[in-house]
């Protein structure tokens, strides 16, 4: 009833909120969600071309440009991925230069070289000759690509990654695990709670403790890529002393595509600890199925101008724990005196669609809606050990309601409580 419940208001809220992030554009020009092509053109004597055209085609992306007078030229706001440029010029032959990667917050440096003859004749460039580096920023920072998520073994959300950063490392102690944040990567030597977390340009850090709550902790169906700045960042990102993990999603493009698979997980883990008295206490393992099915789909709805994606990725936790209690903690006086199974559900909901827009050569428009609520249904209560419970059946939790539902204890008080957590549901746009 709490799952229909939440996807009746799940279907009331998101045609508006898409609708609002749609129309209603908000300007991110401080906040980086794309990158730069820039270079420049010139014959074989190194003399440079003005007037020539450069263009630059990807999935969703066709832009053209004119260089100067100085033969330069330089496009800003391309979504991060791969391209392919060209340039052509009277009496020149065109040149090419294909998969060409754009990055987020990065300048890709691409200089031509231009041959005397038909604009027919083609002249490739090759990746060796662009630039790696780039020249017009100080920063430093990580790009995780696509390529390198295809690559490396990884969990199943995106700051499974973030250790590839060679400034980033796990800390188990940052952020606030009471309060189910994830913040748990220590950038440069500060703690989780001093970094700062931005996903399609609007930050997500908890208000309060600075951390990442989980659900938007987005899964990999959802990125396009990731950025870790470290240090050297601009000052639009002041308020982070430790790192900035900038996030960016992915979009439609001119060519319908979709996946659609289920993972699941069956396992258990044995807890085990030692006592004073010398006693080696081997708990039971809690049994637990995770489910993580997704879909996703994107395409045109009008070819070079208008595309949408939209992914659905839900992650299920189901958890089974058989409660053994005992009258005492003593092992030479210690007798069992009952049990109990507790069962949770924990559904992390992830819904995400997302609209791009090129209504002119020089403007591009994108919006994002996000559906990430956590849903618990059934509580584990904590034990003393595990699954084993030392404070004999008065642990058993118990709750008074009178009526018709009279006393509840054990599972049939912890079956029916519930949690319905909508952190965050938003929805953004930017041009």
């Amino acid at each position: 009833m709490k799952n229909i419940l939440s996807l009746r208001s799940f279907a009331r809220l998101m045609p508006s909120a898409l609708l609002a992030a749609t129309f209603v554009v908000i300007a991110a020009f401080g906040q980086e969600t794309s990158g730069t092509i820039s270079g420049t053109v010139s014959d074989a004597s190194g003399a440079r071309i003005p007037g020539a055209t450069v263009k630059v085609e990807g999935a969703a992306f066709v832009r053209t440009a004119t260089t100067d007078s100085d033969g330069y030229y330089r496009m800003l706001q391309i979504p991060p991925g791969v391209y392919k440029v060209s340039v052509t010029a009277s009496n020149f032959a065109t040149a090419n230069a294909t998969d060409v990667n754009v990055a987020l917050g990065k300048t890709t440096e691409i200089d031509f070289s231009l041959k005397v003859g038909s604009v027919s004749e083609q002249v490739v460039v090759s990746s060796d000759e662009i630039g790696r580096i780039d020249p017009t920023g100080s920063k430093i920072q990580t790009n995780i690509t696509p390529r390198v998520f295809d690559s490396l073994p990884k969990g199943t959300n995106l700051t499974s990654l973030l250790k590839v950063s060679p400034a980033a490392r796990p800390e188990a102690l940052s952020g606030s695990s009471s309060m189910g944040q994830t913040g748990g990567i220590q950038v440069d030597g500060a703690s989780g709670s001093e970094n700062s977390f931005i996903i399609d340009g609007q930050e997500v850090s908890n208000f309060r403790t600075g951390a990442l709550n989980p659900n938007n902790n987005l899964p990999f169906q959802f990125v396009q890529e990731i950025q870790i700045k470290t240090s050297g960042f601009e000052a639009e990102y002041g308020g982070a002393t430790g790192g900035v993990i900038n996030v960016v999603t992915k979009g439609g493009s001119n060519q319908f595509h979709g996946e659609a698979f289920l993972n699941s997980f069956r396992t258990g883990a044995t807890a085990a600890t030692f006592r004073q008295t010398n006693e080696f206490i081997r708990a039971d393992r809690d049994e637990f199925t995770n489910y993580f099915p997704a879909f996703a789909l994107g395409g045109p709805i009008k070819s070079d101008r208008l595309f949408f994606f939209t992914s659905y990725a839900p992650q299920i936790f189901n958890i089974t724990r058989n409660a053994r209690y005992f009258n005492r903690a003593d092992p030479l006086n210690r007798t069992e005196v009952g049990s109990q199974t507790y069962k949770t559900k924990v559904t992390q909901e992830y819904f995400q669609s997302r609209l791009d827009a090129t209504p002119l050569n020089n403007l591009r428009l994108s919006s994002t809606y996000t559906w990430n609520p956590i849903v618990q249904e059934g509580v584990i209560p904590a034990g003393t050990t595990g699954n084993l419970y030392f404070g004999g059946l008065s642990s058993i939790p118990t709750a008074i309601f009178g009526g018709d539902i009279g006393t509840l204890t054990g599972n049939k008080l912890t079956d029916r409580q519930a949690c319905h957590r909508d952190i965050e549901a938003a929805g953004h746009g930017h041009g």
